[in-house]
């Protein structure tokens, strides 16, 4: 069984980075396998672990803009260091961010996603 910390598993289920900061999507069953769990244990972990999908969407955290970044660090073939700082500040940003049970996705503007207008 692989170690499943909570920056390991925020990097590999939802950024899409394994262990070497190679990007690809990934479910819930592909986690499992990788981090050789159970789908329960990876769900119980997540919601130990405060890193589920619907904890993250009420968090002032735009998940989709990350995963859309390391998306795009791996297609510009950024280094491994590089993806792994991206990784680690995002994760960072996850966990400073503010919970607000009441923000939806509706506060996603997702035709600026990445901010760029």
């Amino acid at each position: 069984m692989r170690n499943m910390d909570p920056f390991s598993v925020f990097a590999f289920y939802h950024l899409g980075f394994d262990d070497e900061f190679n990007y690809r999507f990934r479910n819930i069953h592909e986690t499992a396998s990788h981090f050789q769990v159970s789908e329960k244990a990876v769900r119980e972990f997540l919601q130990r672990e405060e890193l589920t999908p619907e904890r993250i969407r009420h968090t002032n955290f735009n998940l989709s803009k990350a995963h859309s970044e390391a998306m795009i660090m791996d297609m510009d073939g950024l280094s491994k260091e590089a993806k792994r700082a991206f990784a680690q500040q995002a994760f960072a940003e996850l966990r400073d961010g503010q919970h607000d049970s009441l923000r939806e996705f509706d506060d996603v503007d997702y035709e600026n996603l990445l901010g760029l207008d």
